[in-house]
């Protein structure tokens, strides 16, 4: 983010990559200020939940995965993969992905819950290579954006248990 700034503050204003360096931008903070606001929500975890914010390990010494958040406890861990998404999301089963209709367009992102799959795999695997003891992994998408509509393709809605709002993230995710 600061990388972006400081390459538009040195850009003329009518250069061709300005735009591009704009959203950019755009894009990163309104990630970092939804991680920002999850993060702020689970302060209020007690003291025996481990927060681990942006956490980055190496997947097999050449290749690297990260996450928003990991939460460790003693029986069980937690990813949570965070969203600020603004508008209606749709989760689509039919061909997995999530489409975002804002302002009257749509944008097809990655399916979230592909997303924390794929780190879950990859945690599992670092976990035995590191010989730790086997814990079950939940994931969870926590959307920071409060004015979000959220559905999905009829007959899915047990997903809504894996996709929650900030409000919501602490009380009915956590014993």
């Amino acid at each position: 983010m600061l990388k972006l700034e400081a390459l538009s503050r040195r850009l003329s204003a009518n250069h061709p990559k300005q735009e591009r360096i704009k959203n950019d931008f755009r894009k990163i903070r309104t990630g970092f200020n939804g991680e920002q606001s999850i993060g702020k929500e689970l302060k209020n975890l007690p003291k025996e939940y481990r927060v681990f914010h942006d956490l980055r390990l190496d997947h097999d010494g050449s290749r690297y995965f990260q996450m928003d958040f990991l939460i460790i406890t003693r029986n069980y861990c937690i990813i949570i993969e965070v969203k600020n998404f603004a508008g209606t999301l749709y989760f689509d089963r039919t061909y997995p992905q999530l489409i975002r209709s804002k302002d009257g367009q749509e944008q097809a992102y990655l399916d979230p819950l592909i997303q924390v799959d794929v780190q879950k795999s990859r945690l599992n695997d670092w976990l035995t290579f590191h010989k730790f003891p086997s814990l079950p992994i939940e994931t969870l998408i926590a959307n920071a954006n409060s004015n979000t509509i959220i559905r999905t393709t009829p007959g899915f809605t047990p997903i809504f248990k894996k996709i929650t709002g900030k409000e919501t993230l602490i009380q009915n995710q956590y014993p």
